[in-house]
C-alpha cells in the first residue's frame, strides 16, 4: 500500500512566484509534496474553501514573508487557519525584518504574528529543507523493508546535490 506523501502548504503572494515555485520543486525533489496556490488550484474552485482544504491536509505550512507577503489579505488568514489546524508553520524571511521599527507598519505587525514561531531566512532554506527531508524519511521509512529503505536513502542522497545546486542559484538571483 502506498502511503500519502508528506504535504507543505507554501504560502505566498502572488507577486513572489518565481521564489515559491522554486521552493516547491525543492520540496518535491525531497519526495515531499508542495500545494501551490497558482499551480494547484482547481479551475473553478471556490478559493477560502479550497485554501481551507489543501491547508489541513498539509503535514505543515512553509509561509514565504516578504513585502509583498506582508500586505496580503489572504496572509494572515492563511497562518491563522493553519494554526486552527494545529498544523507546524515556518516562516522563510525574504527582505524584510520583522523586529526592525523602520519597517512599514504591516511588516512590523508580523512580529507578533511569529512570535515564537520557527523562521529563516531565504538563504537558510538549505537547512530547512535538510530537516523536511528528514521528517520524509521517517515517515517513508516506518513503511519500508531494510532493503526498500536503503534504495530510499540512496535517492534522497542522489537529489541532494542536484536541490542544493539548484537552491544557491536561486538565492544568488533573488538576493538573500
Amino acid at each position: 500500500m502506498t502511503e500519502a506523501r508528506y504535504k507543505v502548504f507554501v504560502s505566498y503572494s502572488s507577486q513572489d512566484k518565481g521564489i515559491a515555485d522554486l521552493i516547491g520543486r525543492c520540496i518535491e525533489a525531497s519526495r515531499g509534496r508542495a500545494y501551490l496556490y497558482q499551480r494547484d488550484q482547481a479551475v473553478g474552485a471556490k478559493i477560502k474553501e479550497s485554501l481551507r482544504h489543501h491547508i489541513r491536509d498539509a503535514d505543515e505550512l512553509l509561509l514565504l514573508l516578504t513585502p509583498s507577503f506582508a500586505d496580503s489579505v489572504w496572509a494572515p488568514w492563511e497562518l491563522a487557519t493553519a494554526e486552527a489546524y494545529g498544523k507546524p508553520v515556518m516562516a522563510v524571511l525574504h527582505e524584510v525584518d520583522v523586529n526592525s521599527t523602520n519597517g512599514p507598519a504591516t511588516t512590523r505587525g508580523w512580529q507578533t504574528m511569529i512570535n515564537g514561531m520557527n523562521n529563516i531566512s531565504l538563504g537558510a532554506i538549505i537547512k530547512y529543507l535538510d530537516e523536511l527531508t528528514g521528517r520524509i524519511y521517517e515517515r517513508e521509512s516506518n513503511h519500508r523493508n531494510d532493503a526498500e529503505i536503503a534504495a530510499f536513502k540512496a535517492e534522497l542522497m542522489r537529489d541532494a546535490d542536484e536541490l542544493v545546486n539548484r537552491l544557491a542559484r536561486a538565492i544568488r538571483h533573488y538576493g538573500r
